[in-house]
């Protein structure tokens, strides 16, 4: 009769011991970044956003990879305008979206409302 390779049955048992732990770590950092990597909710800015005319926010992002690009675009440029780098400026009163596109094609949207000063 062979002997038990103990040192197997040891591997084994301690795959079987750490496998919950391996699998929530997986499914944490899964749900963050999603299944490519990247950040899943990339744009953190809480929606809508209120602005006096003159005013300007810019819109926070979760950076989790350099080699994502970020490309932004107001819906409506009379009333909020938006640079490169996420900062909208408010034009007029009205209300508009930002959009923020990933080069992986993924979107996020905040929402802006724009009044006068006075208002």
């Amino acid at each position: 009769m062979r002997r038990p390779n103990w040192r197997a049955i040891a591997r084994g048992a301690l795959a079987l011991l750490f496998m919950p732990a391996l699998m929530a770590s997986y499914c944490y950092w899964h749900a963050i970044l999603g299944p490519h990597g990247l950040c899943a909710a990339f744009v953190t800015t809480n929606s809508p956003v209120t602005l006096s005319v003159g005013q300007s926010v810019a819109v926070q992002t979760a950076n989790c990879s350099s080699a994502m690009v970020i490309v932004w675009t107001s819906t409506d440029p009379s009333v909020a305008t938006v640079d490169g780098a996420g900062t909208v400026y408010a034009v007029s009163s009205g209300v508009t979206s930002i959009v923020a596109t990933r080069s992986d094609s993924e979107q996020a949207e905040v929402r802006v409302t724009v009044v006068n000063q006075g208002s």
